[in-house]
């Protein structure tokens, strides 16, 4: 038996789980801190339309954290004709 699979079983139920199985939880806790962030805008800039230049902040930001990681691994694939 591979060494990883023994502590895999060992494990009490939902302790280990892979990068994969966390990615709806992310996901919520983005949409989440986005509304907090378009709320507070709207609060101390005092102006409702605040939330909407929020959101737009915010998407630049996460199409931000989505480019950089795809840029990388087209990188990465380079190095296989290293």
């Amino acid at each position: 038996m591979h060494p990883l699979r023994c502590l895999h079983d060992m494990c009490p139920e939902g302790s280990v789980r892979h990068d994969s199985d966390k990615i709806p939880e992310i996901i919520k806790a983005n949409v989440k801190y986005t509304i907090k962030c378009m709320n507070l805008c709207a609060e101390y800039l005092g102006d409702i339309e605040e939330k909407g230049k929020c959101l737009k902040r915010m998407k630049k930001h996460f199409n931000n954290e989505r480019i950089i990681p795809e840029i990388t691994l087209e990188e990465l694939e380079k190095l296989y004709n290293v």
